[in-house]
């Protein structure tokens, strides 16, 4: 965030807005993270006695943005572009102001799509050694709404069905106990053996979903457990289907502004792809997004 900027605009909230001079009643800024403070070239003025307030969306390139007042706005998202949108909004009056003129108005971002985080693992036997193994080479999401309209702080107008994914340019392997593939996507314990792609991201617009409105879709090769052979530094296995695709739904659910939505699937040594539900969790695990979150600090003159 702090080398893209953002966008910000300034609304008077007082009535009648004709009663102010058009030059200091609302304006739009790009701003920018410079020398540790967020600002904006052209700083504009406070008047006394009336209150304002804030609006901030990034990326704005990200956005179609038609923000026309005070709590008047709204914007398009095409959730095909996979960029993480978030807005903050606050309300200060020139009475607030500090002594010199200036005033420093706090801008708390918050995500506006929700994440869905895949888990993936293999089938395993009683005492946790995989039942086979798989080289995922492509994780994706089907079916999902792929533009929406936001304003009044709510998703409406989805329209339209997209996939969204990732294509693995260096194929992750599971189903092995030592093995750790570098980079975002890495093995993690489950069951207390590493045979897990964990946390492989995708960004969702917040919808309702039925059963079956969305698949789960994978691209693997589908193979026995694979063996490391130190000597040789290299595993040794066999292919039993190649570039095979999975697919499951994703049971019905309500994704949310600023959740992220953990699921677990395992690959089955039937081939096929399930979502695994135990009496003491959930799945998906549901927690609050705010890993990512920002907040600066707008300088107003």
């Amino acid at each position: 965030m702090k080398t893209k900027g953002f966008k910000l605009f300034v609304h008077n909230t007082n009535e009648p807005e004709s009663a102010i001079p058009t030059t200091v009643a609302s304006f739009e800024r790009n701003v920018a993270y410079t020398d540790g403070t967020w600002d904006y070239e052209n700083k504009m003025y406070w008047i006394p006695q009336y209150t304002f307030q804030f609006r901030g969306y990034f990326p704005a390139d990200a956005l179609e943005i038609n923000d026309t007042g005070y709590n008047n706005y709204e914007f398009y998202y095409n959730n095909t572009t996979q960029k993480d949108i978030m807005m903050a909004s606050a309300t200060k009056s020139h009475a607030e102001a500090q002594a010199d003129g200036f005033k420093a108005v706090d801008m708390p971002f918050e995500h506006l799509l929700a994440k869905v985080n895949i888990n993936l693992k293999v089938d395993t036997q009683v005492d946790g050694t995989p039942k086979l193994g798989a080289i995922v080479k492509g994780i994706g999401l089907s079916g999902v709404a792929q533009k929406a309209k936001y304003t009044n702080d709510a998703w409406t107008g989805h329209y339209g069905k997209t996939d969204i994914g990732r294509n693995f340019e260096s194929p992750v392997l599971i189903g092995e106990s030592s093995f750790n593939q570098q980079g975002k996507i890495t093995l993690d314990h489950v069951d207390g053996e590493k045979v897990c792609v964990e946390n492989e991201e995708l960004l969702v617009i917040p919808q309702e979903l039925k059963e079956g409105d969305v698949t789960l879709q994978l691209y693997v090769d589908i193979i026995t457990p694979p063996v490391w052979y130190a000597t040789e530094n290299n595993y040794n296995y066999s292919i039993l289907m190649q570039d095979q695709p999975l697919v499951c739904n994703i049971p019905a659910i309500k994704w949310e502004s600023r959740k992220k939505y953990v699921y677990t699937a395992t690959i089955t040594q039937n081939f096929e792809i399930r979502f695994d539900v135990k009496p003491t969790e959930d799945n998906p695990t549901i927690v609050p997004w705010e890993d990512k979150s920002m907040s600066g600090t707008i300088i107003i003159k």
